[in-house]
């Protein structure tokens, strides 16, 4: 799928990807399974990948369906770390999102899985591209680090010699 010149690949570890009018399920090649939702019906926890083909921040991913009561829970990686797992929030959709640690390269994974419960609806996510205002490049960081240290030194050789540039011969 390609939104604004980003596409996102979306696989599941088993079966094919179902979308519903309630979100997105895994429907496992295994009997049993609730085909709306991402779960263990089938006796397998079912997992749902997504890759990009440019560099993004995961900012929030929304899920449905997970319920305290009933012991819901969802396992999430992004880029191969692990996530706390995601729990009922007390509303009716459960939105997630991220701050820290969510930067992914071109190609790597977030992998939202069944963890506990009777499983859950994946809704959306939201992603920002990477720019380079929000990184600077390599060598942008390199030469504003090079400056503050010649003016750091500069400063301080000042300050060490000002008899120097009063004395008069």
């Amino acid at each position: 799928m390609t939104v604004d010149g980003l596409t996102v690949t979306i696989s599941a570890n088993d079966g094919a990807l179902n979308q519903t009018g309630g979100g997105y399920g895994i429907n496992a090649s295994g009997v049993g399974d609730e085909t709306a939702q991402i779960d263990h019906g089938s006796g397998l926890a079912e997992k749902m990948t997504l890759s990009f083909d440019a560099d993004v921040f995961l900012k929030q991913v929304v899920l449905a369906l997970l319920t305290g009561g009933q012991n819901d829970a969802a396992s999430l990686s992004i880029a191969g770390a692990p996530i706390p797992s995601l729990t009922d929030t007390g509303s009716k959709f459960d939105a997630f999102n991220f701050t820290t640690d969510n930067f992914l390269s071109s190609g790597q994974f977030v992998e939202i899985g069944w963890k506990s419960g009777n499983g859950f609806s994946f809704e959306n996510f939201t992603v920002e591209t990477r720019t380079s205002e929000s990184i600077p490049d390599s060598s942008s960081t390199v030469s504003m680090l090079l400056i503050s240290v010649l003016g750091i030194l500069g400063i301080r050789k000042m300050i060490a010699s000002p008899s120097d540039k009063l004395r008069r011969d």
